[in-house]
């Protein structure tokens, strides 16, 4: 892929295929020592978003391993491998989902493309529950992952939500569809999202809240930032400056303003009706408001931080109206429980408002986000700060001749949350990069 820089090699253990199919404790191996590969590139993909990893094994079969393996969608994929550095394997074991692509290329050869699943992401699928449980939305998440996964909770992670205890009754659902409701209904004490996600760096399941997040540097903050370079590397380039270089950097839907007034991410108007009253309650929301209110709140994590929403822009020119000042999206909504919170939906408006505006950060920390290629280096290590969910420091040079002491373009530089990742495993070449997508909800007060 071009602009990315080719790491040094990777340690590949195994990358093998089980079945019931096959003799018992038997695998093919498709990559791995002092194997030929047939497997050509590995793809796996985090997401601050998803519960468990995805990815793609692309294939040059010429031993006929396409119907050996006789796939059904129910084969593993066992993966053992460890990046330069790392003193333990990342072991990590995925379901062969399905064969996206099979293309005859010769007499003797097909090129393969497998998706593959994590597993326990895939048997949530086709599990189904009908429990009711009852606490905080920590509580229930750590209870619900206990109680229907292999998997365990990362502690240490999150805080105590704003949210007081609530039940709920999980209508068949699967475990992670479950969890991802109880997290629609949760907000730090100053309405900051939560994140529920699985990670290439850790067997656990981590839950996560923004503001968590944000409290933890980066893990490069001590180091060197991650630096792309117009002019490149040069061929004395310590494994320090190649670990750390930005080969290429793809900037697509940012500061679209428009769109974030159209979802209400800049003003809004809330309306809840009282089934029960007949009274309505309403309220709006201000997102400049907000962001003031939550630099505020937590000044040590802002500090240095601005609000990204243009304070100067005027609608038609009038001298007092901001883009904020109107309601460019009304939410309504009908209170039809007798009991606020009750089964974990929120019903009230102040409930709903609070979601609302936490729903509104995340798209701001998406609207400021963009995609880099570095090489895999730090990133094939079992060690949580480098996973999705975590910070990294980002330095871009100013464009052109660029004026002051630094360097940098304050706006595009300084700690950004890793939102998803793909590691590319070159099995051939026996190299791993990493295509990054990197965001925040604020950005850097300019320097001049």
């Amino acid at each position: 892929m071009s602009g990315i820089v080719a790491a040094d090699q990777i340690e590949i253990k195994e990358i093998a295929i089980r079945s019931e199919k096959f003799q018992t404790g038997k695998k093919l191996y498709v990559a791995g020592e002092d194997q030929t590969p047939v497997a050509v590139a590995l793809d796996i993909f985090e997401n601050i978003y998803y519960p468990y990893l995805t990815g793609y094994l692309y294939m040059s079969d010429d031993n006929d391993v396409a119907r050996t393996i006789q796939a059904r969608g129910t084969e593993r994929l066992d993966v053992v491998l460890r990046s330069p550095g790392a003193t333990t394997f990342i072991e990590k074991t995925f379901i062969i989902s399905s064969m996206p692509k099979s293309v005859k290329v010769n007499d003797t050869t097909s090129h393969l493309l497998l998706e593959l699943t994590e597993d326990h992401g895939y048997f949530n699928e086709i599990q189904k529950i009908n429990k009711g449980y009852k606490g905080t939305g920590p509580e229930i998440i750590k209870k619900i992952v206990e109680d229907n996964t292999t998997k365990k909770l990362e502690l240490g992670y999150y805080q105590d939500v704003n949210q007081p205890e609530l039940r709920y009754v999980v209508p068949w659902q699967s475990s992670y569809q479950a969890i991802n409701t109880v997290m629609r209904n949760m907000t730090t004490p100053s309405y900051l999202p939560y994140f529920f996600f699985s990670t290439l760096s850790s067997n656990n399941l981590i839950l996560a809240d923004l503001e968590t997040i944000m409290r933890r540097p980066a893990f490069n903050k001590d180091i060197r930032p991650y630096t792309y370079s117009r002019a490149g590397l040069n061929k004395n380039a310590s494994l320090e400056e190649i670990a750390f270089h930005i080969g290429n950097i793809q900037t697509d839907h940012v500061n679209d303003t428009l769109t974030m007034a159209k979802k209400g991410a800049l003003g809004s108007y809330v309306e809840t009706l009282d089934s029960l009253t007949g009274q309505p309650d309403a309220s709006r929301i201000d997102m400049r408001e907000e962001f003031r209110r939550v630099i505020s709140d937590n000044p040590e994590v802002f500090q240095g931080l601005d609000i990204p929403i243009d304070r100067f822009f005027r609608v038609d020119d009038k001298p007092i109206d901001l883009i904020t000042d109107y309601n460019s999206k009304i939410f309504s909504s009908i209170a039809c429980s007798p009991y606020k919170d009750f089964n974990g939906l929120a019903s009230d408006n102040l409930s709903i408002l609070k979601i609302l505006i936490k729903n509104n950060f995340i798209r701001h920390m998406g609207n400021n986000s963009f995609n880099i290629f570095v090489p895999g280096l730090a990133f094939g290590i079992d060690k949580l700060d480098r996973s999705v969910g975590s910070q990294i420091n980002i330095g871009i040079l100013k464009d052109g001749a660029g004026d002051g002491p630094d360097p940098y373009d304050e706006r595009r530089s300084g700690d950004y949350i890793m939102m998803s990742k793909r590691h590319i495993f070159d099995i051939v070449d026996n190299t791993h990069n990493v295509v990054m997508r990197v965001g925040r909800i604020a950005e850097p007060k300019r320097l001049n």
